[in-house]
């Protein structure tokens, strides 16, 4: 894909990149939720099948952008398995900080995700304004702004 061969260079290349291919790619792999309104915390089974229950954070498609727009290197080099793991069949690599795949050690998960792009207040820059975006009359405040992604929500 061409757009993962610029991303390391190329601003609107990563930027795309970002906002509209990753949510899919990320919500796949389970690194992301899927935005279903504001659940909070879920409840999911203890390992191993057990009764007990434990307590996931919840990591919104938004956070997650912005955590991966703050590491670009390694966003970028994440990007490139994820769609090496689509087409090839497998399941994603752990990438390093400097964007080279991890191949000796254990699969990519969430746990590795969540430590790799830790949770923080930064947000998603917001795209340039262009002339489909900009207010379009003059009764409008001007604050149109593109949506983050174009995709159908999951199904909750």
């Amino acid at each position: 894909m061409q757009l993962l061969a610029m991303a390391d260079t190329d601003d609107k290349a990563f930027d795309e990149l970002l906002r509209y291919r990753a949510p899919q790619w990320l919500a796949a792999y389970g690194f992301a939720d899927a935005d279903c309104g504001s659940m909070g915390a879920q409840s999911n089974r203890g390992a191993g099948g057990d009764s007990g229950r434990g307590v996931r954070v919840r990591r919104g498609i938004p956070n997650v952008l912005a955590a991966m727009h703050s590491r670009r290197k390694q966003a970028v080099g994440l990007l490139r398995e994820l769609a090496n793991a689509m087409s090839e069949g497998h399941a994603p690599r752990p990438v390093a900080s400097f964007g080279v795949i991890d191949t000796a050690g254990p699969l990519a998960d969430r746990s590795w995700f969540d430590g790799a792009f830790p949770k923080g207040t930064s947000r998603l820059p917001q795209p340039p304004r262009t002339a489909s975006t900009s207010a379009s009359g003059p009764e409008s405040d001007g604050d149109a702004q593109e949506p983050l992604f174009y995709a159908a929500p999951a199904p909750c």
